[in-house]
């Protein structure tokens, strides 16, 4: 019993997050600058992946790491053989302007 009345407690407490105006608010914004692609991009999360790699072999804990390892393989596999040709574009967002001085 003790159980399931501490799984309805996390529920609300989820709820409760979740219906937060800031909370939706901040939703929205992360969900405007998402865009579907293929593998996953970006600099940060391949960097952090290869840190958490390269820190698993100086601990000797490498084997524990495969999955990252063939994650982190799969996903340039993917961007590799779907990279554009032609120059770098940059993304489209809104015009940058200028301050003046």
């Amino acid at each position: 019993m003790a159980e399931l009345l501490h799984g309805v407690s996390q529920a609300g407490d989820l709820v409760e997050v979740a219906w937060n105006p800031e909370f939706l608010r901040a939703s929205y914004a992360i969900e405007a600058t998402l865009r579907p692609g293929l593998g996953f991009g970006g600099g940060c999360l391949p960097k952090d992946l290869g840190g958490f790699i390269t820190r698993a072999d100086e601990l000797e804990a490498g084997d524990a790491f495969g999955m990252l390892r063939e994650a982190a393989a799969v996903n340039g596999r993917r961007r590799h053989r779907h990279r554009p040709q032609g120059p770098r574009q940059r993304p489209q967002g809104p015009p940058r302007t200028r301050l003046r001085r």
